[in-house]
């Protein structure tokens, strides 16, 4: 089985009780397509970088997916035919890669972190 993230935007003209109704819909359709839904994160109503379908703020909701390409398409589907939704995202991630990358990041954190510079004198870079 295949990992995706997956973050969609819907119009700040919601209100939250409706976000999390699409979002509940979503992950029945999910469920219903076999995935399994790893995280879900509503990050809420936060301001665009820009404006997009005339809107500069949207709610930002992050799914985590573990499943076939037939599921996340088919919300793709979906979100591309319902006007509330005004932007998404959905990337194909390798775990094993990303978990990788994070104990590099963390072993990399916990070293003492290198001396400064000294300036060489003697150094040909050095100005006359």
């Amino acid at each position: 089985m295949s990992h995706y993230e997956f973050i969609w935007i819907a119009a700040p003209t919601l209100s939250p009780e409706e976000v999390d109704s699409l979002s509940q819909g979503f992950q029945a359709t999910l469920k219903e397509k076999g995935a399994t839904l790893l995280k879900n994160e509503s990050w809420g109503k936060k301001k665009l970088a820009y404006k997009v379908r005339k809107h500069d703020e949207g709610y930002y909701t992050y799914y985590l997916i573990e499943g076939s390409h037939a599921a996340v398409d088919e919300v793709v589907r979906r979100i591309r035919v319902n006007d509330q939704i005004i932007k998404f995202l959905s990337v194909k991630v390798d775990l094993e890669a990303l978990t990788k990358i994070s104990g590099r990041r963390h072993s990399r954190e916990e070293r003492e972190p290198p001396a400064p510079a000294t300036r060489n004198e003697d150094s040909t870079h050095a100005r006359t």
